[in-house]
C-alpha cells in the first residue's frame, strides 16, 4: 500500500485485497492476512481532507484495475457523489477519487454513477439532480457527452427519457441502456442504433419485450440483457443476447419452462435470473432461480453451459474469470468455487502493513450479513465488506 490507514474503533465498511492463491505464490498467500483492508469508511482519503462516507459495489475494469461509486463529504455536512477506485494494473496506485462532478459545456453534474472502466477511461451516468429517485439524464466517457435526455434514438422520432447504464463494447463503441418515449432501449453508438426495444420479438420468442432490466457487454461487441416479455395474462422473464433467446441444455432459457436435458435436472423449471455476466473469454454465466419438481426453490449458476453450483436464496453469483473460477458471497463467505475465503476467521491486516491485527475481523450488521461485494481484478480479488477494527 502507498499510504497507511489511520486505525479508528469502529465497524465500518471496508475495501479490502483478498488472498487467493491464483494470484499469489503459495508462500506468500500463506504469509500476507486473508484481507488487507484498503480503506475504510469515516476516515480521510488519503492525500484530501475528504472522509470516505459509502462505497458501492465492485467492477473490474475491462482490462486493468477497478471503479466504484462513492459518497464522500467534502466540508461539514456537504456530501458529493464521486466514482472512486485503482486503474493500476496491480494495485500499486491504491484507491481514490477518480473523477467529481463537474461543469462541462454547461451541464453541471451533481451526480455521478454506473461506472465503467477501459484503457483508462471511465465511462459513466450523470444527473443534474443530487437526488437518487430523479435517475440519470445523461451519459459521458470522461469529458465527452455521448448523450443526453432529449436526444433522439434511432429514426422513429424516439427520444431518451431516462439512462440506465453506460457499457464499453468494442473498440471506441459503447452501449447505452435506458428508457425513451416509447420504453425500454438497448442501443449501441454513437450511433444511437437500438439493438433491442420494447415491443421487439426476437428468435426463439415471439412476444414482444416490455421491459430490460438489465445489460452486460464484452469488449468483442456481444451483449446480453435480462429482459421481461409480455404473454399472455402475465409476464415472463428471460435472457436475451445478441438479438435471440438464450439457449442452454438445448432448450430456451425462459421463465416457467423447463430446463434443457442436457443440464441434469429433469423436470425442474428456470425462475427468475438475478445476475448474468460475460467472464474475461466472452463467455456468459449466469445465476437463475429453478423450482424442482419437489417444489423447493434454488439458485444455479450457469457457466460454459453446464450448472456450476447450486446453493440457497442468500447465495449470490459475483464474477468469473476464463481461468475457470467463480465468485460467491452469502451473507456471512466470500468463497471461489465452494471454498471460502473471507469469513468470521479470516485474518484481517486493519492498518496496511502487511500483518494482521489482533482486534481486526470480518463484521457483521444486525441481520448477521457481512455486505459482501467482489469482484476479480488485474490485481486479484477485491471486496466490499464490514470490518470490525
Amino acid at each position: 500500500m502507498k499510504n497507511s490507514l489511520s486505525r479508528r474503533a469502529a465497524s465500518v465498511v471496508a475495501l479490502a485485497s483478498v488472498a487467493f492463491s491464483s494470484f499469489a505464490s503459495a508462500s506468500a498467500a500463506m504469509q500476507r492476512p486473508d484481507l488487507e483492508v484498503i480503506a475504510f469508511t469515516d476516515a480521510l482519503i488519503p492525500g484530501t481532507n475528504f472522509s470516505l462516507l459509502e462505497v458501492g459495489g465492485i467492477t473490474p475494469g475491462v482490462d486493468e484495475g477497478w471503479v466504484t461509486t462513492a459518497i464522500i463529504g467534502i466540508d461539514v455536512g456537504v456530501l458529493e457523489s464521486v466514482i472512486y477506485g485503482d486503474p493500476s494494473a496491480d494495485g500499486s496506485q491504491g484507491p481514490s477519487v477518480l473523477r467529481r462532478p463537474t461543469t462541462l459545456g454547461g451541464y453541471v453534474q451533481a451526480r455521478l454513477g454506473r461506472p465503467q472502466l477501459r484503457d483508462g477511461q471511465i465511462a459513466y451516468l450523470a444527473s443534474q439532480s443530487t437526488d437518487p429517485s430523479d435517475g440519470f439524464d445523461s451519459a459521458w466517457v470522461d469529458d465527452e457527452l455521448i448523450a443526453m435526455v432529449g436526444d433522439p434514438v434511432g429514426s422513429a422520432g424516439l427520444t431518451w427519457e431516462q439512462f440506465r447504464d453506460i457499457k464499453f463494447g468494442f473498440e471506441d463503441r459503447h452501449f447505452l441502456r435506458g428508457r425513451t418515449t416509447a420504453g425500454s432501449v438497448i442501443t449501441r453508438e454513437p450511433s444511437s442504433v437500438p439493438v433491442l426495444a420494447f415491443g421487439d420479438t426476437v428468435q426463439l420468442f415471439s412476444r414482444p419485450v416490455r421491459r430490460i432490466e438489465s445489460l452486460t457487454t464484452h469488449s468483442s461487441g456481444a451483449w446480453a440483457a435480462r429482459v421481461v416479455m409480455d404473454v399472455p395474462l402475465t409476464f415472463r422473464q428471460t435472457i436475451i443476447s445478441n438479438g435471440a433467446v438464450w439457449q442452454e441444455g438445448g432448450s430456451p432459457v425462459i421463465e416457467d419452462t423447463e430446463l434443457g436435458v442436457e443440464l441434469g435436472l429433469p423436470g425442474a423449471r428456470w425462475g427468475t435470473f438475478p445476475r448474468l455476466e460475460f467472464d474475461d473469454t466472452g463467455r456468459l454465466t449466469f445465476q437463475a432461480s429453478i423450482e424442482l419438481p419437489t417444489s423447493e426453490i434454488q439458485r444455479v449458476t450457469v457457466r460454459r453451459h453446464r450448472i456450476v453450483d447450486v446453493g440457497g436464496a442468500d447465495r449470490i453469483y459475483r464474477d468469473s474469470v476464463g481461468a475457470g473460477l467463480a465468485l460467491f458471497s452469502d451473507t456471512t463467505d466470500l468463497s471461489v468455487n465452494g471454498n471460502a475465503i473471507g469469513d468470521a476467521a479470516s485474518r484481517v491486516d486493519t492498518d496496511g502493513d502487511g500483518v494482521a491485527n489482533p482486534g481486526g475481523r470480518l463484521g457483521f450488521d444486525s441481520f448477521g450479513d457481512a455486505q459482501w461485494a467482489a469482484a476479480f481484478t488485474s490485481s486479484g480479488i477485491v471486496a466490499r465488506c464490514l470490518i470490525d477494527l
